[in-house]
């Protein structure tokens, strides 16, 4: 089926339509204004903090569900811009959390080229700091068998709190998915999809809806979830309990406003924070801080979120 079709027709639960399920989704919220809240001055006028200073230390607790150490092992694998931290050992990203006030971060394996971090790495990231290192798995889903033998592992012998796949070269409710979500709903613990704008056209927000629908148990994180589709994404997310935004990242393209928009109000419980180091700066919760949101919906966004979703509460 052609993508735009998928995008005009067909009810829930199957390849649905963006015209379908924005209207449910309004007519659930009553009307288009739940769409138009207004957004603060400072929000409209974000600048990037100073990358050459130290912020202050935050009071808040902070969660960041997107996180890479700027380690060796993982640095070389990135190309290395202007922008980029330097390299440190696992001890001095630990100590940069703390000069910033993040509590806890959420490391991801990775078994994909060029890309690849070993969920042994993580786990021993982990041990090394079990207080403030969450880890969770990676699988190449490509492998098929070995990919289930390899979730098992790292959800009962490793005990990670969840798995990761990138949404590059398959779709979200493709059939060779369906064994790792299952992996998850037997651990209870959620799936993150990477459907950021580089997994374009496979981060088709209908197809993760048709995911959502088929397995309610199923708890689906979508990281970098701002761009294309961000407005299927945010009705997707109201319509189904099991889904989550996290839009690490991408402050600055078209969809994190509206993201955040919703955030501030009926999305309260299912915007997660991630900053998305080293390609973002630690202290990316700034930007979440200038939207006004309320105090206490922002503390849910910034930490009790994404805690509930890995038990941490």
């Amino acid at each position: 089926m052609a993508l735009h079709s998928m995008y005009e027709s067909g009810p829930l639960g199957t390849p649905i339509g963006r015209r379908n399920l924005i209207r449910e989704g309004l007519a659930l919220m009553g009307g288009v204004g739940a769409l138009s809240l207004p957004l603060t001055a400072a929000a409209t006028t974000m600048a990037r903090p100073n990358e050459n200073s130290r912020a202050p230390v935050n009071r808040r607790r902070i969660l960041d569900f997107r996180a890479r150490p700027n380690t060796e092992t993982f640095m070389r694998l990135f190309p290395r811009t202007p922008k980029m931290p330097l390299t440190t050992n696992l001890a001095g990203f630990i100590a940069e959390l703390d000069q910033v006030g993040v509590t806890k971060a959420v490391f991801t394996g990775r078994l994909t080229a060029p890309y690849a971090i070993s969920n042994d790495y993580i786990a021993n990231c982990a041990r090394a700091f079990p207080d403030r290192i969450i880890p969770i798995g990676g699988v190449n889903v490509f492998a098929k068998a070995k990919a289930v033998a390899e979730a098992e592992r790292a959800l009962g012998e490793l005990k990670f709190r969840g798995l990761s796949i990138d949404l590059q070269g398959i779709y979200a409710d493709d059939r060779l998915l369906y064994p790792i979500y299952y992996k998850c709903i037997e651990h209870d613990v959620p799936i993150l999809l990477t459907c950021g704008p580089y997994m374009t056209p496979f981060n088709d927000p209908a197809r993760i809806a048709v995911a959502a629908s088929d397995l309610p148990e199923l708890k689906i994180v979508c990281t970098h979830a701002v761009t294309p589709g961000t407005d299927v994404l945010i009705a997707i997310a109201f319509l189904r309990s099991n889904v989550y935004l996290e839009p690490s990242v991408y402050h600055y393209m078209t969809g994190f406003a509206e993201i955040m928009r919703a955030a501030g109000s009926y999305l309260q419980d299912k915007v997660i924070y991630g900053s998305g180091f080293p390609f973002s700066l630690l202290t990316d919760f700034q930007f979440y801080e200038k939207f006004g949101i309320d105090p206490g919906i922002l503390d849910k966004i910034l930490y009790m979120n994404g805690a509930r979703l890995l038990k941490l509460v």
